[in-house]
């Protein structure tokens, strides 16, 4: 990936939900390889920075960051997303929308359909939630692999599926086929 260190990039809230002791984890067994951007905050906030610093893990904290031109450049720096959740499974999360609008390919723990999305179009890794040696294995696939192509299937994949133009005509061809022959109520 690009530099020395892979950055992955985390944002939204810092909370119970999310996997950070695996990553964490795994950050310590590859010290000195990988650093973390931090975008948002949380009641696990003061804790996650807390087990950076002790462990002397290379990472940078921006707080809440609103403004689309700073987070584009923040996204900029970094390889991939974090999208690892604790035992959770869903349709998709927006953190994953996130970083697919940024071209960013995600390490994955979210089962559902969003881990099928990840396996089937090549959008980053999965890895077991909980587990160092899966999430390890997965960062060494993302260091190992081929980045412009996981970016570039991350880019079609956003601007075919989730691009909100192509959501906008998406609905209202929907719409059109399904209910054209509706009458209007009086």
């Amino acid at each position: 990936m690009g530099g020395d260190l892979l950055t992955l990039a985390y944002i939204g809230n810092i909370g119970h939900v999310y996997d950070f002791e695996t990553l964490l984890d795994v950050m310590i067994e590859k010290k000195g390889s990988m650093r973390l951007f931090i975008v948002g905050d949380g009641d696990r906030r003061e804790w996650l920075i807390t087990r950076l610093q002790e462990h002397q893990l290379p990472h940078k904290y921006f707080g809440p960051v609103y403004d689309p031109s700073l987070l584009s450049e923040i996204f900029a720096q970094c390889d991939a997303g974090f999208n690892g959740y604790k035992n959770t499974s869903a349709a998709f999360s927006y953190k994953a929308n996130s970083y697919f609008a940024a071209g960013l390919p995600i390490l994955n723990s979210m089962t559902g359909d969003l881990e099928t999305l990840v396996a089937e179009q090549g959008l980053g890794f999965n890895y077991n939630s909980g587990d160092v040696a899966s999430l390890a294995k997965a960062v060494a696939n993302l260091t190992e692999g081929d980045s412009q192509f996981l970016r570039r299937n991350v880019a079609t994949f956003f601007e075919s599926e989730l691009d909100l133009d192509r959501v906008k005509e998406s609905l209202e061809n929907f719409f059109r086929i399904h209910f054209s022959g509706l009458q209007r109520p009086q």
